[in-house]
């Protein structure tokens, strides 16, 4: 962590995270299903929430323009500014291939549809199915396969196939920078003063822009492609008004 606290006019925040979070499930709310009633360890993986890096952070500058200018109009409406900032950067977020619903999708043959995963059929580097095609990112669906079913119930031999693990993909990194410009204006009155603040926000600065995940269900003629990007740049004027 790296922190300045605010001195002769500016003050930096920055903290960086390395992470590993692994789960059976990422769901805390509602119900959860375990992909094999006979196997619960084999949805042992890495979170959805796993974040390998994270860094994060902020500023505080006060514009030194016009602070000690005899003009009241410089000094007090073009002088006092202030601008700060946020920022991050952020490692890819995991994601999870998983088989259609339907009784075709049943691969292990324990009555749960929809959740079931296909076989691996690449190397250990599970990240080598995302491509770049026609200048978008796409998950190469030759690197699934559909297992072998099991040969009688709870047959625990299925589970030696090399069947892909949960969350076993990491999508691209994200990062932002939000910029803040504000003012605080006092006003006198009477006995007490009151304090007037304008409020400038810009989100996502720079309209950075990112693909979304690619479409994560086996079977889908649709598999593996990613369709659109998200990452608009927002502004909004704000008056606060303390008293």
């Amino acid at each position: 962590i790296l922190n300045k606290r605010f001195s002769n006019g500016w003050s930096w925040y920055t903290a960086y995270t390395y992470g590993v979070a692994k789960d059976l499930s990422s769901i805390y709310q509602g119900i959860v299903v375990a992909t094999s009633v006979e196997n619960w360890d084999y949805d042992y993986g890495y979170a959805a929430y796993d974040h390998r890096h994270r860094v994060v952070g902020g500023f505080v500058y006060e514009i030194p323009w016009f602070q000690n200018s005899e003009s009241w109009f410089l000094k007090n409406v073009i002088g006092g500014w202030q601008i700060a900032g946020s920022f991050h950067f952020t490692s890819g977020r995991r994601f999870n291939v998983a088989a259609a619903s339907g009784p075709a999708f049943d691969y292990n043959l324990d009555g749960q549809w929809g959740m079931d995963r296909p076989l691996w059929l690449g190397s250990d580097n599970y990240n080598e199915a995302i491509k770049w095609e026609a200048g978008r990112p796409t998950l190469d669906p030759s690197y699934f396969g559909t297992p072998n079913p099991p040969a009688y119930e709870r047959d625990m031999s299925y589970y030696d196939q090399k069947l892909l693990p949960r969350n076993a993909f990491t999508w691209y990194p994200t990062y932002n920078l939000d910029i803040s410009l504000q003012k605080n204006f006092r006003i006198p009155a009477g006995a007490r003063d009151y304090n007037l603040q304008l409020i400038l926000d810009v989100f996502n600065v720079f309209k950075n822009q990112f693909w979304v995940l690619p479409v994560t269900t086996y079977g889908l003629a649709s598999f593996g492609d990613v369709t659109r990007k998200v990452g608009d740049r927002l502004a909004q004027i704000s008056i606060r008004f303390m008293f």
